[in-house]
């Protein structure tokens, strides 16, 4: 199997966490998958020789994971630094600039506080990937971003939109209250004391 080949099955697998990734309410599910999703797509990058790419890969899952359990400013700030520096040192042109900047801004999404941020943030950084995916000649990836943009919105919808809609033509004042399920995660229920 070649290089390319390989690099375009990782992105496959890669498809199912992304989706998965933003269908969770709880942030913390939701930066488990992108780290396992972030590395995928290193080796992906790495396989194609896309230097810049693969190392901000491998830098996003360590990101992650790092967000997974703090908030704080300086590993905030200490990733924004990798990530110009890796611009830096592995500078090639254009891509090296969208990688960068692609990179930034899912660096600043990952250490925001508010989920709605941080998804809205994930979106920009999302369109700058697809423009990166496309010009690095890659159309699995193109797809991927695509399908994970088209993820988060969904989500953004079912956990932010749908539920301002639903509450704007029911007409009344009702107050969420959040509940523990199953599986886990956090549900929104209604309580119309």
């Amino acid at each position: 199997m070649s290089a390319f080949t390989l690099s375009q099955v990782l992105i496959g697998i890669t498809f199912f966490v992304d989706f998965a990734a933003f269908q969770f309410k709880q942030q913390r599910h939701v930066l488990l998958c992108l780290a396992l999703a972030a590395s995928l797509i290193g080796l992906h990058f790495l396989l194609l020789q896309v230097y810049t790419g693969a190392v901000l890969g491998f830098l996003a899952s360590a990101r992650f994971v790092t967000a997974m359990f703090s908030s704080s400013r300086k590993p905030y700030a200490l990733f924004m630094g990798l990530v110009l520096l890796t611009g830096l040192l592995t500078w090639s042109g254009l891509l090296t600039a969208l990688a960068t900047l692609g990179a930034l801004l899912s660096t600043t999404a990952a250490f925001a506080s508010a989920d709605k941020d941080f998804r809205r943030i994930m979106m920009l950084a999302s369109l700058v990937w697809i423009v990166h995916n496309v010009l690095a000649g890659t159309p699995a990836a193109v797809i991927l971003e695509t399908v994970f943009l088209g993820s988060n919105f969904l989500g953004y919808y079912r956990f932010y939109m749908r539920e301002t809609h639903d509450d704007d033509s029911a007409g009344s004042s009702v107050e969420e209250k959040g509940s523990v399920g199953l599986d886990g995660e956090t549900e929104v229920g209604q309580d119309s004391r």
